[in-house]
């Protein structure tokens, strides 16, 4: 897709019940900006979703159950909403993004999560995540010194100490 970009939505009308993987992005620099890309129910089977290098804010996946690959790298991702129980077991993240909500996500595992860079990201939840240690990815984004977390909840804490 090409000369798309310059709106403030991008949504589709047509339900697309068997398209596994697209491709928006690309290796090419973009300047084309989108401000939501909204997918939402209408690609139900979506496996694999590339937007690399392409100026989109925020997605809406919540529809997309299937899905086990984002690749967002060079984007300009602030936010991305998931479906609850996806198959999600790799995303690649731009250094914008700023919320990540990981929520019943069984298949995703800390080495799934690749950060461009993660000092921007201020709002952290994870929440229902078997294959996720919450904590981990907590140490992990607090492991720079530049980091700007702000808000943070996780669930499904099992710890002991003695003291």
């Amino acid at each position: 897709m090409s000369n798309w970009g310059g709106y403030k939505y991008v949504y589709f009308k047509a339900t697309m019940p068997t398209l596994e993987r697209f491709i928006l992005g690309g290796n090419r620099s973009s300047s084309e900006t989108v401000e939501n890309l909204l997918i939402g129910n209408t690609m139900p089977s979506l496996k694999y979703l590339d937007i690399t290098n392409i100026k989109v804010t925020n997605i809406d996946l919540t529809g997309c159950i299937y899905l086990e690959e984002l690749i967002a790298s060079g984007s300009k991702l602030a936010s991305v909403s998931l479906a609850e129980g996806c198959n999600i077991q790799r995303m690649v993240l731009p250094e914008t993004l700023t919320n990540l909500s990981l929520i019943a996500l069984p298949k995703l595992t800390l080495s799934g999560l690749e950060f461009e860079n993660s000092d921007n990201i201020l709002t952290l939840r994870v929440e229902n995540c078997d294959s996720l240690n919450g904590l981990d990815l907590l140490d992990t984004l607090l492991s720079s010194e530049t980091n700007n977390l702000r808000y943070v909840r996780i669930t499904n804490i099992n710890k002991s100490d003695n003291g």
